[in-house]
């Protein structure tokens, strides 16, 4: 039953555009931004203008290392829609959260389910991992290019990729603006 209403909730093609702009957004428009942001910050509590030269070269590395990654993004999309899992906003079941085990119940129940029920969550899901694939690899070579190690790297970026995506429960992201944790 918690799939049927899932899979409604998620059929409207609003729902999907929403989702789908909010991403493209947060990707190409908000995460340069906010580099931006910092930035200036930091130029006018340094009174110094050094933050700027960096500011230079972060933006269009971030932006190109986004177009960059594109295929890879496309791949992630691709295998995301043949082998999808259900999301974990699915399995955690109004707030309450799952154990282990009875996610990976969810998960078998949710792989047996028709088609017709989980392809449109799955669409979903493969459509934030192939935005979660542009971001993070974006961010994750621009930290490289910073000097940090590709481990480090490599977990702020996904951190940072998780955090730009519409993707948390209402009124589970306290440090968003209100706005933004209604638009989920």
């Amino acid at each position: 039953f918690d799939l049927y209403r899932y899979t409604n909730m998620l059929s409207n093609p609003l729902t999907h555009e929403r989702n789908s702009w909010w991403n493209i957004l947060s990707t190409l428009v908000g995460r340069p931004f906010e580099l931006i942001g910092t930035k200036l910050w930091q130029v006018a509590k340094k009174r110094s203008l050094e933050p700027l030269k960096e500011l230079q070269k972060e933006v269009p590395s971030y932006v190109a290392n986004v177009f960059r990654v594109f295929p890879q993004a496309i791949e992630t999309f691709k295998n995301t829609l043949k082998h999808a899992l259900p999301s974990e906003k699915f399995l955690e079941k109004e707030g309450i959260g799952l154990t282990t085990f009875e996610a990976m119940i969810e998960a078998a129940r949710y792989k047996r389910a028709p088609r017709i029920l989980t392809f449109i969550p799955d669409l979903m899901e493969a459509a934030d991992k192939f935005f979660v694939t542009l971001i993070k690899e974006g961010e994750k070579a621009r930290l490289m290019a910073k000097g940090l190690k590709e481990a480090e790297a490599t977990a702020q970026a996904e951190k940072l990729a998780e955090r730009f995506l519409v993707r948390e429960t209402l009124g589970r992201a306290k440090d968003e603006a209100l706005f933004v944790r209604a638009l989920d």
